[in-house]
C-alpha cells in the first residue's frame, strides 16, 4: 500500500466527525452562551507535591553532564492545576454538555469561558507573574484559556528558581536535555501548579517516520528516501479511499467537508507546491489551500525532516474532507516545541471542531506532570466542541525500550 495509509485513519476519522456535526446542527459559537456552571463552594486549596516533570526517557544511565548553564529557554509555560472544586465541576459541566435532555446540551465553552470557570484566579496569575519576574524571568503572559503562563530565562535561572538540575542525556545516538532532578514550585507562586512545560526536548514521534512501510511481499518503501521499490506499485488514489472506507455515501449525502474547520499539527513547514500538485493530480479543488499557523514563541518556521508528515496529514485531510478549511499549526525551530505544543496552541484557540495529528510515543516517555495537563486540556478541547483524532499502532523503532523507575501514571 501506498504510504498514504499513515495519514489515511485521522482523515476518515475527521470527515467522520464532520459528517456527525452537519447531521446534529452546527453547535457553534452562534448558540446561546451556556448557563452558569455547578454552584460549587470554594474549598481551601490543600497543600500537596505536584507529580513531576521528570520525562522517562531521561535516564541516569545516558546522562553526559549539566546542560551549559547560559543555554537559552525560550516559551517555557507555568501549568496550572485545578483546584478539587473545579475538578468536580469539570466532570459536570462535561456530563452535561453530552447530555441531549440538559439544557446546556452541546452548548460549548469559548476559551475565555473555560478560563472563568478552570483557570486560576487574577490574583493567583499575578502572584505567579511577579514571583517569575522576581527571580529574572521575562514573561510573556497568559494562554487564552488562562492555563498557562508563558516566560523566557536561562538554564541557570530555572535551576536556581526551581531548585533542580538541567543535564543532557544522549538516547539512541540523539542529544536532549532534561531535568535530573525534581523541580519544586514554592507556596509564594499562588495558584496550584503541576509543573512546568519546555524543561525538556523529548519529542513525539511523526507516523510517517516510525518506520518503513510495507507496500508489497518482499518489498519495503522507506518515506523519507523512496528508497526500496522495484517495480511498479499500485497507488492509494482518494476515490479509491473513498470507496474503501465508504465516505462515497458520505460524499452522495453532500457531506463533504463544506463549512468545518479542520486544524491539523506538525513541527515542520511545508512546500506549496506538493500540496498544489497532488490536487492537481486527483482533480481535487486548488483554490482552498492550507492555512499556516506558526505557534507563538516556538521559534523560526523551518522544514526538517518531518516535512513528510506535514505534507502527508495536508494532502489527505484535504483529500478526505475535500471541502473543509484546513489550518496548520505547527511549531518552529525551537528546541524544547514539539506537536503537543502545536495540539495545546489549537486547542487554546478554541475555533477548529476538529484537531487531526499523527504523532505519538511511549507512555511511559511522559512526565507525570504532561500526563495530567494533557487530559485536562482534551478535556478543555471536548467542552469546546473539538474532535481529536490521532493515528495508533507502534510508534518507532526504539518503542518503550528503557526501563525506569521515573514512569508515568498509565492514565495517559
Amino acid at each position: 500500500m501506498h504510504p498514504a495509509r499513515l495519514a489515511s485513519i485521522p482523515s476518515a476519522l475527521a470527515l467522520v466527525a464532520i459528517g456527525l456535526a452537519s447531521a446534529a446542527g452546527s453547535s457553534s459559537a452562534a448558540s446561546p452562551p451556556p448557563q452558569p456552571g455547578p454552584s460549587i463552594a470554594p474549598a481551601t486549596r490543600p497543600a500537596r507535591t505536584p507529580p513531576g516533570d521528570l520525562p522517562g526517557f531521561a535516564r541516569p544511565g545516558d546522562d553526559v553532564g549539566r546542560l551549559p548553564p547560559d543555554t537559552p529557554l525560550t516559551g517555557m509555560s507555568l501549568l496550572f492545576d485545578m483546584t478539587p472544586a473545579q475538578q468536580i465541576r469539570s466532570r459536570l459541566v462535561l456530563a452535561d454538555l453530552q447530555d441531549p435532555t440538559s439544557p446546556r446540551y452541546h452548548r460549548w465553552l469559548d476559551p475565555r469561558r473555560y478560563a472563568a470557570w478552570f483557570g486560576p484566579t487574577a490574583a493567583d496569575t499575578a502572584s505567579a507573574r511577579a514571583w517569575l519576574e522576581d527571580h529574572g524571568f521575562t514573561v510573556h503572559g497568559p494562554s487564552s484559556n488562562g492555563r498557562r503562563l508563558f516566560f523566557s530565562g536561562t538554564a541557570t535561572q530555572v535551576e536556581q528558581a526551581f531548585r533542580t538540575e538541567l543535564h543532557r542525556y544522549d538516547v539512541h545516538g540523539e542529544h536532549h536535555f532534561a531535568p535530573a532532578v525534581q523541580p519544586t514550585y514554592p507556596a509564594e507562586l499562588g495558584a496550584p501548579v503541576l509543573g512546568v512545560r519546555g524543561l525538556h526536548d523529548f519529542r513525539l514521534t511523526a507516523a510517517s517516520r516510525a518506520r518503513p512501510a510495507r507496500v508489497a511481499p518482499g518489498y519495503t518503501f522507506d518515506v523519507d528516501s523512496g528508497a526500496g521499490l522495484d517495480g511498479e506499485y499500485l497507488t492509494l488514489a482518494p476515490a479509491d479511499f473513498a470507496a474503501i472506507y465508504d465516505v462515497s455515501r458520505l460524499y452522495a449525502e453532500g457531506i463533504t467537508g463544506a463549512g468545518q474547520k479542520i486544524a491539523v499539527v506538525g513541527v515542520s513547514d511545508y512546500n506549496d507546491a506538493d500540496i498544489l500538485a497532488f490536487r492537481q493530480t486527483f482533480g481535487l479543488d486548488t483554490s482552498n489551500l492550507p492555512t499556516r499557523h506558526l505557534v507563538a514563541l516556538s521559534g523560526a518556521s523551518n522544514t526538517n525532516p518531518d516535512l513528510s508528515e506535514a505534507t502527508l496529514d495536508l494532502e489527505w485531510s484535504g483529500a478526505v474532507a475535500r471541502d473543509a478549511s484546513l489550518h496548520y499549526f505547527y511549531t518552529g525551530d525551537n528546541y524544547s516545541y514539539g506537536p503537543y505544543d502545536a495540539i495545546l496552541a489549537a486547542i487554546e484557540d478554541g475555533s477548529y471542531p476538529i484537531i487531526s495529528s499523527s504523532f505519538s510515543g511511549c507512555e511511559k516517555g511522559f512526565s507525570a506532570a504532561d500526563v495530567v495537563f494533557l487530559e485536562q486540556m482534551g478535556d478543555a478541547a471536548a467542552m469546546q466542541g473539538t474532535t481529536l483524532v490521532n493515528d495508533s499502532g507502534d510508534w518507532g523503532p526504539a518503542g518503550c525500550d528503557f526501563t525506569d523507575s521515573r514512569t508515568s501514571p498509565s492514565r495517559a
